[in-house]
C-alpha cells in the first residue's frame, strides 16, 4: 500500500472512530434521561454497537478509545440487564413444572395432568385479556395473556394499569406472558413491574408474530412472574404461530 493510501485509511479510521466515540457517548448519556421514543427502543441495539466498536478499536490499537466504548457499553448493559435478563432465562428447580404455548392471543396448557378455569380480564368494552387458572397441587397459578403491540403508548399505559390493578387483587402467583408492545427497560415496563413486584424470567427473545428472527426490531416478548417462578425452557416454533414455554414454579 502507498504512503498516500495508508494515509487516507488512516484518516478514514481515525474519522470513524471520532464520529461513532461522540454518536454513542451522545446516546448514553440522553438514554439515562430520556425513558421513551429512540432512546429506550434502541438500546439493545447501540449495546451491541459498542461491543462491536470496542473490539474494532482494540483491533486498531486505539485503547482510549475501546476505554470509552467499554464504558458506554457497561452502561448500556446495566441498564438493559437491570430490567431483563440478556442470553439466559431465569431458571429454577422446582418439583411442579407447568408446560403451556403462546399462540400471540391466548395461553394454551399442554399439560394433561392440570385441570384448569379459563376467564377473561376486561379492559374496556373493546378488550379483554384471556387467562386461566392451573389448578395444580402445590400452586395455582393464574397465567394471563397480553397483547399489546399494536395500541397507543396512552392506550397501553391504561391496559397495564388495568392489568396491575387484577394483579393486586389476587391471592395466588399471577403469571404473564405475551408481546408489551415495549421493550422490559421502557418507563411503561418498569413502572408496571414495580407496581406489581413481578419480573421478566426469559432472556431476550427477537420474535414477534408472522417474524421469528426480528432482531432489527426492540425484544417485546417477555414472561413475568414472581420469584417463585423460572423458565425451564422456551422454544419459538419455526412456523413461528407459537412459543412453547415450560415454567417451573415454588410454592410460597
Amino acid at each position: 500500500m502507498g504512503y498516500l493510501s495508508q494515509k487516507k485509511r488512516l484518516s478514514r479510521e481515525a474519522f470513524l472512530l471520532m464520529f461513532s466515540l461522540y454518536a454513542t457517548g451522545i446516546y448514553t448519556i440522553l438514554s439515562l434521561f430520556f425513558k421513551v421514543g429512540f432512546f429506550r427502543d434502541s438500546l439493545f441495539h447501540v449495546y451491541l454497537l459498542e461491543l462491536i466498536l470496542l473490539l474494532y478499536s482494540l483491533s486498531l490499537k486505539k485503547v482510549l478509545h475501546a476505554g470509552f466504548f467499554a464504558f458506554f457499553a457497561l452502561i448500556g448493559y446495566f441498564q438493559i440487564s437491570s430490567a431483563a435478563p440478556i442470553f439466559f432465562h431465569n431458571k429454577l428447580d422446582s418439583s411442579q413444572t407447568v408446560s403451556l404455548i403462546y399462540d400471540f392471543e391466548k395461553i394454551m396448557l399442554t399439560d394433561k395432568k392440570f385441570d384448569t378455569i379459563e376467564g377473561s380480564l376486561i379492559v374496556d368494552n373493546q378488550k379483554s385479556f384471556p387467562f386461566l387458572q392451573v389448578l395444580a397441587d402445590i400452586n395455582q397459578p393464574i397465567i394471563i395473556s397480553v397483547e399489546l403491540d399494536k395500541v397507543s403508548a396512552k392506550k397501553r399505559i391504561e391496559e397495564l394499569k388495568a392489568l396491575t390493578n387484577f394483579i393486586r387483587e389476587q391471592d395466588v402467583p399471577t403469571i404473564v406472558i405475551g408481546d408489551f408492545g415495549v421493550p422490559a427497560w421502557s418507563a411503561e415496563m418498569r413502572r408496571f413491574m414495580e407496581n406489581t413486584g413481578l419480573s421478566v424470567k426469559n432472556s431476550l427473545v427477537f420474535s414477534k408474530k408472522g417474524c421469528k428472527f426480528c432482531y432489527l426490531s426492540s425484544p417485546r416478548f417477555y414472561v413475568l412472574g414472581f420469584n417463585n417462578v423460572g423458565i425451564n425452557k422456551l422454544k419459538v416454533n419455526d412456523s413461528i404461530s407459537q412459543i412453547k414455554i415450560l415454567l417451573g414454579i415454588k410454592s410460597i
